[in-house]
């Protein structure tokens, strides 16, 4: 994008591409990457909706425009609040383009900005500080485990289109108590992992520890679709709990 080489339809025709260089979504001007991401309306309505819903603090481009790659370097260079927003709904107008020209579908100016919130919150989850390390000694033997002989295969079922879905647990065996979690988006992919080694605490303490710890990331972030998976009925009344009065 910041070397300009995106495939457009303006920027293949000078490449020698012999096609129809009109804005698929407007139909009004040529497109390149100024026009897809600046002045055709909808890349207008999806700039207008990310402020008006208060994701991003103004309009990040001066008016006029020059260019899309001159913005972009002033807008990294004065330091922009929120500029990896900035980033994602580029990213997301250029994916719904592309659904567009080789899918025929026509996207909204809402579910361009939902997709950028989403990846926003996946990448503040993926970047937030790690689960807590191990309590055992680097030097202890139980770092390293003998796999076991057999395995048995639990089936996982996908969220809801737009939810992440968080799996946690403890377990207790003869060395002490441990705990872990994995967080999954709506298509399976995974986006987090964790897991500590608590010695000889409760297993509810254990569950609890990894609960907290999981949920800690997702209130810094934009994530509202959330689908949790807890085992123990106490912990499953006082997250509800918890999360109806946050909601509140």
């Amino acid at each position: 994008m910041c070397h300009n080489a995106l495939p457009s339809r303006g920027t293949l025709l000078c490449r020698g591409i012999q096609l129809d260089p009109l804005c698929p979504a407007c139909s009004t001007d040529l497109e390149d990457s100024d026009h897809i991401f600046l002045h055709c309306l909808m890349a207008h309505k999806v700039w207008d909706m990310a402020v008006a819903h208060q994701w991003l603090l103004n309009l990040p481009f001066t008016q006029p425009v020059s260019s899309l790659r001159e913005e972009l370097h002033s807008l990294a260079y004065n330091d922009y609040p929120r500029f990896s927003r900035v980033v994602l709904l580029l990213r997301s107008i250029w994916k719904f383009r592309n659904a567009l020209v080789f899918r025929n579908e026509i996207s909204s100016p809402m579910g361009t900005l939902l997709l950028a919130k989403r990846s926003w919150a996946e990448w503040t989850l993926r970047t937030s500080p790690p689960f807590y390390p191990s309590t055992i000694p680097s030097s202890s033997p139980y770092h390293t485990h003998p796999l076991p002989k057999s395995t048995q295969f639990i089936g996982w079922k996908l969220p809801h289109g737009g939810f992440i879905k968080i799996n946690f647990d403890g377990s207790k065996s003869s060395m002490g108590v441990a705990a872990g979690f994995v967080i999954r988006n709506w298509q399976g992919g995974f986006i987090m992992a964790g897991s500590r080694f608590m010695e000889q605490a409760p297993i509810i303490v254990a569950e609890a520890t990894a609960m907290r710890v999981v949920l800690a990331p997702l209130y810094k972030s934009d994530f509202v679709g959330l689908k949790l998976k807890v085992i123990t009925r106490l912990l499953l009344k006082q997250c509800k709990s918890r999360l109806t009065h946050r909601g509140k």
